[in-house]
């Protein structure tokens, strides 16, 4: 068990993210049609899940370089995510390939290496691994930021303003565009390809990784200044100081944007609608952090939520054919839900465990 202090109230919305993406990915599968209010659901989830971890992952590696004393490894921090994006992908890829030839489908088996650069590069081994490749982008990013900027722009809350606002701008006209990734093609920039040149580009796997990497990139800059602002001293003394009807006012405008935005009613365009959502949860987190108690079950799941994000996939292929057996017909909320909660918790169970054994806790989950 780690014993460094935790932030309850994050911990407590990680555990909320990493639900939501078991939900999500309940969801699949050929058992009938959807109901309303399961895919309701699995849109409500889908708004939060990935950008609040994409959020609290920037916000905490910004923080540790502001408030430790030992030096911030750039390398460490990759070795930390490069190992489990390796495992993981080997893993997913026994598991589909054990698959397929249990069904005798061994075509699937071709079909599944016949992209290499997204099953080995982009996390196509798995629905989930993008974010690994993600991230480790974003990392790659704030370091080519930190060297770039000097400490005076590091600590200019103007220049981190208009940095924040200038990439959220570009990103929001880069979604708009259809130019962002795409997670199906596992492609980027796909319109502005096809308009401007007679060949798709997108065929060449150099051409294409470069392009991925720059969409990644662009898309965790917002994240990164949003967090050097958060972390900045003069910035974050302010927020700690915040009484308490700060905590429903950060709530209540993240949930009213939130829900609003699931039945696509949207205030801002899209991805600044999902920004203020996501840093609004996490300054109600950050808040709530210091008005609640540690507790063991939350700082536990809060400590195994990546590995939770990283291993459900198998247990939901184990669980969902369970679950429709009983539930036959359609898919519904009852039965999207069961499953969800049920490989959530055997998540939780197995990667809890598996923490305690230092080797298996560096290959599978980076710390």
């Amino acid at each position: 068990m780690n014993n460094k202090p935790r932030f309850v109230g994050v911990d407590l919305l990680k555990i909320i993210s990493a639900y939501a993406v078991v939900y999500i990915h309940s969801q699949g599968g050929n058992y009938g049609d959807t109901s309303y209010w399961a895919a309701k659901i699995g849109v409500f989830f889908n708004i939060f899940a990935v950008p609040f971890f994409l959020a609290i992952s920037f916000y905490l590696l910004v923080k540790k370089i502001y408030s430790s004393t030992s030096p911030y490894s750039f390398i460490a921090r990759l070795k930390f995510l490069v190992l489990p994006y390796i495992i993981w992908t080997l893993i997913y890829l026994t598991f589909r390939i054990s698959k397929y030839l249990i069904q005798g489908e061994t075509p699937k088996i071709i079909s599944l290496f016949s992209d290499p650069v997204a099953i080995f590069l982009l996390g196509g081994a798995a629905v989930q691994l993008y974010f690994i490749p993600l991230l480790i982008s974003g990392i790659i990013s704030f370091e080519i930021i930190r060297n770039f900027l000097s400490n005076k722009i590091f600590y200019n809350l103007n220049i981190l303003l208009l940095l924040t606002i200038t990439s959220i701008l570009t990103y929001e006209i880069i979604l708009d565009s259809g130019n962002s990734f795409n997670l199906g093609t596992n492609v980027a920039f796909s319109n502005l390809i096809n308009s401007t040149f007679s060949s798709n580009l997108n065929n060449n796997p150099l051409i294409r990784l470069i392009l991925v990497e720059l969409s990644w990139f662009l898309r965790c800059l917002p994240n990164i200044f949003i967090a050097m602002i958060l972390n900045h001293p003069g910035f974050n003394k302010n927020i700690i100081k915040l009484d308490n009807k700060y905590i429903f006012i950060f709530f209540s405008i993240a949930f009213s944007l939130h829900l609003s935005s699931a039945f696509r009613y949207l205030i801002f365009p899209p991805f600044i609608n999902e920004t203020v959502i996501t840093y609004f949860y996490l300054l109600f987190s950050i808040l709530l952090s210091n008005k609640i108690s540690e507790k063991y079950w939350i700082t536990n799941l809060g400590l195994c939520s990546f590995g939770i994000y990283l291993i459900h996939h198998l247990l939901i292929e184990f669980i969902r054919p369970i679950i429709y057996k009983i539930y036959p017909g359609a898919i519904t909320l009852i039965t999207v839900s069961s499953c969800a909660t049920i490989s959530f918790f055997l998540s939780w169970l197995f990667v809890s465990h598996l923490r305690k054994y230092t080797i298996i806790r560096t290959l599978l989950f980076g710390n």
